[in-house]
Parts: C-alpha cells; structure tokens; sequence
C-alpha cells in the first residue's frame, strides 16, 4: 500500500513544503559586510567597492542576470547591484537594501541586516524562479545613508529614475531597512507619537511596515499576506496620517517620487536599536531567528502575489 501511495505523496509534497531562511547563513553575511576594515561609506570607496562585489559574487550563484548600474559622483565611480528572477516581461516587484553605513558605524543593523535579508532572498527566489509568473529584481543600493542634501546622488534615486525613464510597470517596491534587532525588554520600544505606545505597546518584539497614504491596492494586498505568512513574529502596520521623516525616512521614498507604491520593512531603527548608527552596532547584538522570519513572511507573500 505505501509503495503504491509513495509517487502521489511525492508528488504532492512539494505543493507543502516552501524554502526557509537560514539563521546561520543570515549571519555570515551579516558579519562579512560589518567587519571590512574600513567603514563602507564614501570616505572609504574601496571598502564599498568590496561591499558590493562581496553582493555580486553571492547573487551570481543564485542567477546568471546580475549587473552593477553605475553611476558617477564627484569623479568616484558608485555601484547599485541587481538581480533579477522570473520572467523579463510584465510588471515586476523591486526589493532594495543600501549597504553603505552611517558615519564610521560598522553597521551590522544599519544596514548589513536588510542586505543579507536580499542576498538570503536571492537562494529562496532561485529554488522556485521556474515557478514565478512575474519578475523579481533585488537591488542593492550604494548611499543610502548619504550625507548629500541632494537625494539624486542616492542609488536608489538613480535606480528609480532609471525604471521610470524606460517606462517600467511596477506592482511596486519593499525596502529592507534595519530589519535585525528584537528584544523582549520592557520600555525597549519608543515611537515618533505619545498613542503609539497605547496601542501597541513598548515592547520592540515586532517588524514594522510603513507606509504612506497613495500607495493604493497593491499595498494592501501585501499586508494581508504579510498578516497571513507571518510565522513567530509579530507584526505591525502603520500608516501616518501625518508624515513623519525619522520614522519612515528610507530609500523607499525615492520610488515614491515616481509615483511607485513603497513600503518601508524595518525595526524602527533608532527608535528601537540604540546602537543604530553608532559604534556598538555588531553583528553580535541581531536576532537572527526572527530576522529570518521576516525574509520568510517577505519570500513567502510576494510568490504567492496574484495581481
């Protein structure tokens, strides 16, 4: 009887099973990106150069479209990297991370988390491409954490303006930003408004997903499968009715301007981390376990998207 049902339970098994994160693998990248010897911002453009090779090199095992978009800033060549999954044709989803640093932070949060969020992405989206009905780029963006007050110098604006020049339909844009640092600490949590804390409490146990008002079907459908395809982690949505720059402040916005639907993924940042943007911000202080399950609630919501 079982040899008979064995080629039916092999076949249906995997309609069951969905590839997941791994912990480990979400640290190594983690630790690789935050201990370069210098600090991989534009005072340092060999340490960021060895940022996104290191970003190359890992999606080039998981897709053979891997490509730097280039770009030139005050005579130093700057990189964005992208990967691309499913077919070349059709509206698409983007998924970015900068992986430049704040200052002379090592950066292991801000923002090493959200870039080893895309590359684990990139081994999930290359066991089930065949299977994707619509294209997934990953884009890893240089000056993220630009100094400039011109926002066009950031590679996120240069990638953005590059899909809006060639008329490229998107379903729209999920930025990682600080997605690593949890704790069940009581008063670990603060907000950028008093009623926050009432409704949601001061605990940063939580991934948070941020938006704007304007950003129109698409978005909602995300929050419900990411509501749906939430495992072991707790999540929370908000939506401002008042903008509020600290909070939702992130590359997602230079897609915005296009008028593209964004959504911020993030920890809260400062809000929450208190080694965000400072020294102390290592590899040692993530949670890797819920960090993996954000990429898994992420993987899981945008292959089972039906426009």
């Amino acid at each position: 009887m079982i040899r008979k049902l064995l080629p039916t339970l092999l076949f249906i098994l995997p309609m069951f099973v969905c590839a997941q994160s791994n912990s480990d693998t979400l640290r190594k990248h983690v630790v690789r990106l935050s201990t370069l010897s210098d600090a991989r911002n534009d005072k340092h453009v060999e340490s960021l150069n060895k940022a996104a090779d290191y970003i190359h090199h890992y999606f080039s095992q998981q897709s053979d479209r891997v490509f730097f978009q280039k770009y030139d800033l005050n005579h130093e060549i700057y990189k964005n990297i992208i990967a691309s999954f499913g077919p070349d044709t059709g509206s698409r989803f983007i998924l970015g991370a900068h992986y430049d640093v704040f200052g002379e932070a090592p950066g292991a949060d801000a923002n090493a988390s959200g870039v080893a969020g895309l590359l684990e992405m990139a081994r999930l989206l290359k066991k089930t491409e065949k299977d994707l009905h619509y294209r997934i780029d990953l884009v890893a963006y240089t000056l993220g954490e630009s100094l400039y007050s011109d926002v066009s110098v950031m590679g996120s604006y240069m990638h953005a303006l590059s899909l809006h020049e060639n008329n490229v339909q998107l379903f729209g844009m999920i930025n990682f930003d600080g997605i690593g640092f949890f704790t069940d600490k009581p008063k670990s949590q603060q907000y950028p408004f008093f009623p926050y804390r009432l409704m949601y409490g001061r605990t940063g146990n939580f991934i948070s997903v941020i938006q704007e008002t304007g950003n129109g079907l698409w978005a909602r459908q995300m929050r419900s499968l990411f509501k749906q395809y939430a495992t072991k982690l707790r999540v929370i949505n908000f939506k401002p009715a008042v903008p509020f720059k600290g909070f939702a402040a992130g590359d997602q916005e230079n897609y915005r301007t296009f008028a593209y639907p964004a959504i911020l993924i993030s920890d809260t940042k400062f809000y929450r981390n208190k080694n965000y943007h400072y020294d102390i911000d290592t590899y040692e202080t993530l949670d890797y376990f819920r960090m993996g399950k954000v990429v898994d609630m992420v993987y899981k919501s945008i292959i089972r998207y039906k426009a």
